[in-house]
């Protein structure tokens, strides 16, 4: 069980897998967007990013968001500015975690979405 910002999430561990097998969580908050990258295994924590929600310029709450996105483009910067967060965050992630890569196997790291 890990705890992010006080709410429990079940993190399964499975230790069939390999300890190189890399795990992505992401929380998309109001103010903050945060990442934490854990081995699947073991469900240990490797690295945390923690950066300001870029969509805060589009509106301090999420009511202004929502207003924002019904005008013209909003929607599609409201995407933007979020997918090009999480792009950097997990870019972060995996240059803090690669040492695992270049260690215990061949190949470039690559994301499956589960």
């Amino acid at each position: 069980m890990v705890s992010t910002e006080g709410l429990p999430v079940l993190l399964k561990k499975d230790s069939s897998l390999p300890s190189f097998y890399i795990g992505i969580a992401i929380d998309i908050g109001t103010t903050t967007l945060a990442a934490k990258a854990f081995r699947m295994c073991n469900a240990e924590l490797l690295a945390e990013y923690r950066g300001e929600n870029d969509q805060r310029k589009f509106g301090s709450d999420v009511i202004a968001r929502i207003s924002f996105a019904q005008e013209g483009d909003g929607y599609k910067r409201l995407r933007k500015a979020l997918v090009l967060q999480i792009e950097r965050a997990v870019k972060t992630l995996l240059g803090e975690v690669s040492f695992l890569f270049s260690c215990q196997r061949s190949g470039r790291p690559h994301l499956v979405r589960i």
